[in-house]
């Protein structure tokens, strides 16, 4: 079977499993979805040579592969910043993404041969998950990067196909390089919500918090948002010095735009992760509010906690769990032990058995995207084989990190660093 047949078959049936989830919120069965992990994983390993030669450090061969997906080597996510990781030439990528330049101040690149897999994954789960039933046609204004001026940036483009997809097509950015235009964001808040029209307001943690600071400083107590209105929380203190109570930051929210809490939803996602999870704000209190807030995500992507050398800790975890303050690292709930994990080095106080890192595994088999575990979308969309294009950085990454198996600095570097889960990661859509 020669390369673009197969990486046709993959497509093909990744991209079945979305749009069924789409259409009828159809979830997929496991055997399903471990046989569909283990074929990405072999196109993965035969077309990547990069991630080829680190499963091979790693002691995974012809004779000797992976028989689950829970033992698909998975792939450091400081890997991206040191190699190409591609089962196709990079130079003939559709997308790039760059991740964050906070470690080393370096920036990783995820390539992507064509946008497929990775819209159709990122609407099918904005409108399961992030919508759920909302109202469509909103106008949305987004505190987010502005694509047209930072072209890499994943969240940019996520927003600006979700603003195309399911908004009123008058869509407003505020956010330009480092510079958020607080005035025009307040301006055009007050006149949407005089005319009654429901938006939908999507920014980093940051850029919010600072809309409620420019607000109280210019004497703005709030901005009544009308009903049906939405509010989207994507994180985002990744090398600030500033940490917010989630809970304070969120009745803020609530309170400057009149909103309930099962009206701000929080999105986590990474650029290597190529999916997103999204609140659960479905369970609700008698009074209205949201009991706990718990990440779901799309039936592709599978969490799995794993330690710092890489070894599942028990079967595949569950939900992922909103921290108490932004900046600090999310927690993965985990009813097989009925604690929680931290994803980072140090341990929740009421887990379960230590983890020595904990990082997600996403079945990825993306065409322009890296080393693949635990998210199906790491196929055609994201990983195709390219030449040989690892450059010196990425053999010794890929050779002496699984040599140490994966004890090495910038494997505990990933496994902690920031605000979310910084984790080992890969993906599918």
């Amino acid at each position: 079977m020669t390369y673009a047949t197969e990486a046709a078959r993959l497509d093909d049936a990744v991209l079945g499993v979305i749009q069924t989830w789409r259409e009828s919120g159809e979830s997929l069965p496991d055997a399903e979805f471990a046989g569909l992990a283990l074929d990405i994983f072999a196109h993965q390993r035969r077309y990547n040579e990069p991630y080829a030669r680190y499963c091979a450090a790693c002691g995974i061969g012809q004779g000797s592969l992976p028989d689950s997906w829970t033992a698909i080597p998975p792939v450091p996510a400081a890997a991206y910043k040191e190699a190409i990781l591609c089962t196709f030439d990079a130079r003939l990528a559709e997308l790039v993404f760059e991740t964050s330049g906070t470690t080393r101040g370096i920036d990783g690149k995820h390539y992507m041969e064509t946008r497929t897999l990775y819209d159709a994954a990122l609407l099918a789960g904005f409108e399961r998950l992030m919508l759920a039933g909302s109202q469509r046609h909103l106008r949305y204004l987004l505190l987010v990067p502005n694509p047209v001026v930072q072209p890499h940036s994943s969240l940019g483009y996520m927003m600006r196909e979700a603003a195309r997809a399911f908004g009123d097509g008058a869509e407003r950015w505020y956010l330009d390089s480092e510079k958020l235009d607080v005035t025009s964001f307040l301006a055009d808040g007050a006149t949407l919500a005089l005319a009654g029209a429901p938006v939908f307001v999507a920014g980093t943690a940051f850029a919010l918090a600072e809309i409620l600071s420019a607000a109280r400083e210019r004497g703005i107590s709030s901005i009544p948002l009308p009903h049906g209105s939405l509010v989207m929380e994507t994180g985002g203190f990744k090398g600030r010095s500033r940490v917010i109570g989630r809970e304070d930051f969120y009745r803020d929210l609530m309170a400057f735009f009149s909103l309930p809490d099962n009206r701000i939803v929080a999105e986590y996602g990474m650029t290597e992760l190529t999916s997103q999870y999204y609140d659960d704000v479905t369970a609700l209190t008698a009074g209205g509010t949201v009991r706990e807030r718990i990440k779901i995500a799309p039936p592709w992507l599978r969490p799995l906690v794993v330690d710092a050398a890489g070894n599942a800790r028990g079967r595949r975890c569950g939900r992922l769990a909103r921290p108490r303050r932004l900046g600090e690292p999310v927690v993965m709930r985990s009813g097989r032990h009925g604690g929680s994990w931290c994803a980072c080095r140090r341990r929740n106080r009421s887990a379960g058995p230590r983890g020595r890192g904990c990082v997600a595994r996403l079945l990825s088999r993306r065409r322009g995207a890296r080393g693949g575990s635990a998210c199906l979308l790491a196929r055609a969309g994201f990983w195709r084989p390219s030449a040989m294009l690892a450059s010196a950085g990425a053999t010794r990454i890929f050779r002496s990190a699984c040599a140490r198996r994966l004890r090495s600095k910038s494997v505990r570097d990933i496994a902690c660093r920031s605000s979310s889960m910084h984790s080992i990661a890969s993906s599918v859509p």
